[in-house]
């Protein structure tokens, strides 16, 4: 949450006053030139803090379902422990790890392709000078 928080204001840093004031003589309100100038220059940034709070949410909803099965997995992080909760002391069943694995990662994966312009460009904006 920090890191989302850190991005959200760097960008809103980003953005120049003038931008606000250049809306407002056109003759808009202060709220009009939030939603037609600010908010969509923001959108890199709001996408990036959401996909990062995401993925935070989704680790401990992972990870309370773990606990509630196996109180081993305190030592490793929620996916992990998740996954070798299918390992004893005499077998292994790789094709229930396989279908864990494939279970836990796929919601990331599937939100990183969706959102990934806007994760590149809300991540590399405070690298660039203009």
């Amino acid at each position: 949450m920090p890191l989302s928080i850190f991005i959200l204001t760097t960008f809103y840093g980003q953005i120049p006053d003038g931008l606000e004031d250049a809306a407002r003589v056109e003759g808009t309100t202060r709220l009009g030139a939030l939603f037609r100038v600010i908010m969509p220059l923001s959108a890199p940034g709001v996408a990036t803090a959401s996909v990062l709070t995401f993925i935070a949410v989704y680790n401990e909803y992972f990870f309370s379902s773990i606990m509630a099965t196996s109180p081993e997995a305190t030592k490793w992080s929620p996916i992990v422990g998740g996954i070798l909760s299918y390992q004893t002391q005499y077998t292994t069943q790789y094709n229930l790890m396989a279908a864990a694995s494939i279970i836990g990662v796929l919601p990331v994966v599937i939100l990183v392709v969706v959102a990934q312009e806007r994760i590149v460009s809300g991540l590399t904006s405070g690298a660039l000078k203009e």
